[in-house]
C-alpha cells in the first residue's frame, strides 16, 4: 500500500500548478517583478517621493502611469533574513538598475520592475534574466529561494512606502 501511494503522489505531482515564489513572474519571456500596493494619497506623492528616494530617474507620466529608471541599489540581503555567503556573489557586490512603472489606480498602485541588471567594478555587467531564467523561459531553481527572496524584500521594502506622505514640514 505504501508503495502505491508513493507511485501516486510521484505521478500527480508534475501535474500540480506550481506555487508562484515572492512576486516575480515570466511575461514574454521576460523577468519581472510585479506587487500592488494600498495607498491614500496621490500620484504626485508618489512621484515625489520616488525622487527624493534618490534610486529614480528620467520620470515620465502620463494620467496615472508613471515611470522611472531605477539606478544604483544595493540589494538589502541582511534585512531579508539572508547572508551574504549564502548568496550567488552578484547579490551583495552589485549596484541594480532597471525600468520601474508604476499604475495607480483608487487606493492602490501596482508596480512592474522589468530589465532588471547589475553592475559591478570587477564583475561588470549582470544580465538577472540570465540567471533567473532558465533555457525554456520558466523561474530557475538558482533564483528562486534565497535570491528572488532579497530582491522581493528590497523592493517591497522601498515601493511600499513611496505613497506615505512627508509630514516633516512645518
Amino acid at each position: 500500500m505504501k508503495k502505491i501511494l508513493i507511485l501516486l503522489a510521484s505521478l500527480t505531482f508534475p501535474f500540480l500548478p506550481h506555487a508562484q515564489t515572492d512576486n516575480f513572474y515570466v511575461e514574454n519571456g521576460e523577468l519581472i517583478w510585479r506587487s500592488v500596493f494600498s495607498y491614500d494619497s496621490e500620484i504626485d506623492i508618489i512621484e515625489q517621493n520616488l525622487r527624493a528616494s534618490g534610486y529614480f530617474f528620467d520620470f515620465y507620466r502620463h494620467d496615472n502611469v508613471l515611470t522611472a529608471e531605477l539606478r544604483d541599489l544595493k540589494m538589502d540581503y541582511s534585512g531579508a533574513g539572508q547572508k551574504r555567503m549564502s548568496l550567488p556573489i552578484y547579490i551583495p557586490n552589485d549596484y541594480f538598475y532597471g525600468f520601474v512603472t508604476i499604475e495607480v489606480k483608487s487606493d492602490r498602485y501596482r508596480v512592474t520592475v522589468k530589465r532588471l541588471n547589475g553592475r559591478d567594478d570587477k564583475l561588470g555587467k549582470i544580465i538577472v534574466d540570465n540567471i533567473a531564467l532558465t533555457d525554456s523561459g520558466e523561474l530557475s531553481d538558482k533564483f528562486v529561494g534565497a535570491s528572488s527572496s532579497v530582491f522581493d524584500y528590497t523592493f517591497t521594502k522601498i515601493f511600499s512606502k513611496i505613497h506615505e506622505k512627508n509630514d516633516d514640514e512645518w
